[in-house]
């Protein structure tokens, strides 16, 4: 057995996910987050989804930009619905290509950086140890960190210490082992 310490706003909700994701580039809006990052490639896809969308419905069209496809598809009578869903499987196959996943537990779409949960490891071989040793060093959010291996449980919060974020949001856990981070 390993321990680690990780900052996290829901710890349990991290545990049961197993993985972790890049800070930053996260959110509920899928089309908000590719646009700003993949506007390009997102484009592509969604012309290309409705095109075929349109040959498959014999719907003639002109130009292949989002805006004229979807009038087109609406003047021929082709629902919304159907519209949007495929939109929205262009959306997912954009996501999934550029590493991004929806994050049940947190609500939103994340981008995968390794399994495991990011952390900064212990020198510790106890809990107790771990506990101390958690309240004398300190700890960023972000940094050249480690990754837990296997099952991981948690021990306890760090409290008491000088540093207020760490009270709020560091975590002592036990794993079965650790790794430099990806």
């Amino acid at each position: 057995m390993a321990f680690v310490v990780r900052f996290s706003r829901d710890i349990e909700k991290d545990i049961k996910r197993g993985w972790s994701a890049f800070m930053g580039g996260h959110g509920s809006d899928l089309r908000a987050i590719l646009d700003e990052a993949h506007e390009d490639e997102l484009n592509a896809a969604i012309s290309h989804a409705l095109s075929a969308l349109c040959r498959e419905n014999g719907v003639e069209f002109e130009w292949d930009d989002e805006g004229s496809l979807v009038e087109a598809l609406l003047a021929d009578g082709i629902e919304q619905d159907e519209i949007n869903a495929e939109i929205q499987s262009a959306m997912e196959d954009v996501a999934e290509d550029n590493g991004l996943i929806f994050d049940d537990g947190m609500g939103e779409w994340r981008t995968f950086h390794h399994f495991g949960l990011s952390c900064f490891g212990l020198e510790a071989e106890t809990e107790t140890e771990a506990i101390a040793e958690a309240h004398t060093r300190s700890f960023g959010w972000v940094g050249d960190g480690d990754a837990t291996v296997g099952s991981v449980r948690v021990v306890g919060k760090v409290s008491g210490t000088d540093d207020a974020e760490a009270n709020e949001y560091l975590w002592i856990l036990e794993c079965d082992g650790f790794r430099k981070e990806d």
